[in-house]
């Protein structure tokens, strides 16, 4: 099954129904995959697909998307909000540009290296996780050059 299908699967076994609506702004996530993007902008592009779908409607299913764990939501210095779509279950990591708001995941987890014996001892035990650097990427570095 390819991960489209699987996230359409997701949102149906949630119990929503996937409606075109829902289908277009996937879509749009799907495609900028390797980007964080503000709801103002997925509605931008949204429209370019559906003419007939207001700004709420983006927004809703946003947050039913995060709530059902198909999106994610950073929000990063400038105050803002972004989304990402989410393919795999594990944990994320990534570097993000905080100019372009391009992501590009790690392959390994850092947290693997962490000495475990510092949670030990304050008698915490992770259940979960996430690693997120952010700074600029090669093109965005060129540019402020």
């Amino acid at each position: 099954m390819d991960k489209t299908n699987a996230l359409y699967e997701n949102i149906q076994e949630k119990g929503y129904k996937l409606t075109n609506h829902r289908k277009t702004i996937l879509d749009v996530l799907i495609e900028n995959k390797d980007y964080l993007l503000e709801p103002s902008e997925i509605f931008e592009k949204v429209l370019k697909k559906n003419k007939d779908i207001n700004f709420s409607t983006i927004y809703r299913n946003l947050e039913i998307f995060l709530n059902i764990g198909i999106v994610r939501k950073i929000s990063l210095e400038n105050g803002k909000g972004y989304y990402q779509i989410i393919f795999e279950d594990h944990h994320i990591h990534s570097m993000i540009c905080k100019k372009c708001g391009r992501v590009e995941t790690l392959k390994s987890c850092p947290f693997e290296k962490i000495d475990m014996t510092i949670f030990e001892k304050k008698g915490f035990l992770p259940d979960s996780h996430k690693f997120e650097i952010y700074g600029f990427c090669k093109e965005c570095l060129l540019d402020k050059k």
